[in-house]
């Protein structure tokens, strides 16, 4: 059953946390939704990822920061509508190596993270605002 609340529940986050692409979607500046698959993680109550510097999303939320993030499975689905920021105090190292760990094993996450580190990334946080899900 799809249901509307602001935070997520138990089993909402035991879905989110399961190593499935995230599709980020931020407002490009005619109106139109940009929408690409990305690494996610949560943490405290906030979705973390790793986007490049010159990305399209990042130019989209400083201008507009209203989100819709997307995770699913063929068969389950968790929606999450919040708002983006770019967070410069985090440890892009960290936030890095912790995603392509999660996506990629430990071994190939670590050598991966290093690559993608030497180019210049941004930490970004997205704070939940309404989360809608099925068959969660």
């Amino acid at each position: 059953m799809t249901r509307s609340h602001p935070r997520l529940t138990a089993r909402e986050i035991k879905f989110v946390t399961k190593p499935l692409y995230c599709k980020f979607a931020s407002i490009n500046t005619d109106g139109s939704p940009h929408v690409t698959p990305t690494w996610s993680m949560y943490e405290n109550g906030l979705f973390v990822f790793s986007i490049p510097a010159t990305a399209v999303k990042v130019r989209n939320i400083e201008r507009d920061d209203r989100v819709t993030l997307l995770f699913d499975d063929a068969y389950s689905w968790v929606a999450v509508r919040g708002r983006a920021k770019v967070n410069a105090h985090r440890d892009i190292g960290l936030d890095t190596e912790r995603l392509a760990v999660r996506y990629m094993g430990r071994r190939e996450g670590v050598k991966t993270a290093a690559e993608i580190v030497e180019r210049k990334h941004l930490s970004v946080e997205v704070t939940p605002e309404t989360v809608i899900s099925d068959n969660v």
